[in-house]
């Protein structure tokens, strides 16, 4: 009975979930000067509120080449056992911008001399995309693709 409960309740989970978004997160290098950027269980493992500022630009001179800006605060909470964390992130990459503000917890676990942290976020985002940057001059192009489709964007659309 306990395991038909446990798979009930993922199935329903996994139906409600509306859409995945895999490899479309701002690329960042330099792991170690924002761990909670790419793991949420590492807020507040550094025992002081931490806030950065995080800025990429690639390809510069390039039109539509990526840049990236991040605003990342973290802080301990130890009533709580663990840490929160809040991302601001803007992602332009080409014609599409996406903005982000993402919340997360991390409940840390010490583990001998060593300190464990299990974190989870959540957040909410926006993606905009200028359609009218992806039509050619002429309507066509070369006979490839036709950009006179109605299902292609030809203002600017934005979806949260």
């Amino acid at each position: 009975m306990k395991h038909t409960i446990i798979i009930s309740a993922l199935f329903i989970l996994v139906g409600r979930m509306e859409t995945a978004v895999a490899q479309d997160e701002p690329q960042f290098s330099q792991y170690m000067a924002a761990p909670v950027l790419f793991n949420p269980g590492a807020a507040g493992l550094e025992d002081a509120w931490i806030t950065s500022v995080h800025i990429r630009s690639q390809w510069v001179n390039i039109p539509g080449a990526p840049q990236t800006q991040a605003l990342i605060s973290q802080l301990p909470v130890y009533r709580l056992r663990g840490g929160i964390s809040l991302q601001v992130a803007n992602d332009q990459v080409g014609q599409q911008q996406t903005t982000r503000a993402v919340g997360g917890y991390s409940w840390h676990l010490p583990v001998g001399k060593a300190t464990l942290g299990l974190g989870v976020y959540g957040g909410i985002a926006a993606r905009t995309l200028d359609g009218s940057k992806l039509i050619a001059p002429q309507g066509s192009y070369e006979s490839v693709v036709d950009h006179n489709d109605n299902l292609l964007p030809t203002t600017l659309e934005t979806a949260i």
